[in-house]
């Protein structure tokens, strides 16, 4: 799988079956990122053999784009690690079983990465100038199972394909058990998958699937440290329930609401 993320989530993708070899990137180049290329674009790639063959710098100056190299041994500098990191956690929840489903899922996942995951992972990354605009250069990051790449880009655009990302938010907050890893994460915050089991009485294999919903459903923001995986409550989601349901209700109205409840459930007793 190959794809092509910018500051409005993601542009571009390709799958095929098999290994990414140089042939294999030369025609994604062709026939998928040089249609979407603009004069002046940069295009970052890390040092896997394929993105050195010659045709491939060829083909990206053709395009009127120039070709720049990420520093050896880079992941923190390219932001599409976060990105794989939700996408494989997206599939996961879906559960594909066949290569169609997978297919499907793959569309799925593609528009649930936007604009606001994909400014986040590049802030992460310490790209903290670029701006969602289209006068500025806006970082893109392309990727395959086994290397990464990132793009500079002046113009900025994203695939969707209709998926409520509500579904996935809903869905993650029904279980009892995955409320009470957000409760675990709501009093200490950052915690490793081991200082999450050291307290709830699940097994190690259930806490990860339960986390990989969460963090499919963008309730968790994840950072590595080291080898370790830290694990960070999210609200963003939380407040925009709140916005979307809630806000436009008074509180006052509220408050009568709920006040009401209550005497209506004491006069039941």
């Amino acid at each position: 799988m190959i794809g092509a993320l910018d500051l409005n989530g993601m542009r571009a993708m390709m799958t095929v079956e098999g290994a990414t070899d140089g042939e294999v990137f030369e025609t994604f180049l062709e026939r998928v990122l040089l249609r979407k290329l603009k004069p002046g674009d940069i295009v970052m790639l890390d040092n896997v053999g394929a993105h050195k063959m010659a045709d491939v710098r060829r083909l990206i100056r053709a395009a009127g784009a120039r070709v720049l190299f990420l520093p050896p041994y880079s992941p923190d500098l390219n932001p599409i690690e976060l990105c794989w990191s939700k996408l494989k956690a997206l599939l996961r929840e879906f559960g594909a079983r066949s290569r169609e489903a997978l297919d499907d899922a793959i569309r799925r996942a593609m528009d649930l990465i936007d604009g606001r995951d994909a400014a986040a992972w590049f802030a992460h990354c310490g790209y903290s100038g670029a701006r969602r605009s289209s006068d500025c250069k806006a970082l893109t990051a392309l990727a395959g199972p086994a290397h990464e790449v990132a793009l500079t880009r002046k113009h900025t655009l994203a695939y969707r394909f209709g998926v409520d990302e509500a579904d996935l938010l809903f869905k993650a907050l029904a279980d009892p058990g995955r409320r009470k890893l957000l409760d675990r994460l709501h009093a200490h915050d950052g915690q490793t998958l081991s200082e999450l089991c050291r307290h709830l009485d699940m097994t190690r294999q259930g806490v990860t699937q339960h986390l990989a919903v969460l963090e499919a459903a963008n309730l968790l923001a994840v950072q590595w440290r080291g080898r370790e995986k830290l694990h960070f409550l999210n609200p963003v989601p939380l407040q925009q329930i709140y916005d979307r349901w809630i806000r436009k209700f008074e509180r006052p109205r509220l408050k009568a609401l709920r006040d009401l409840k209550h005497r209506l459930e004491d006069d039941e007793q």
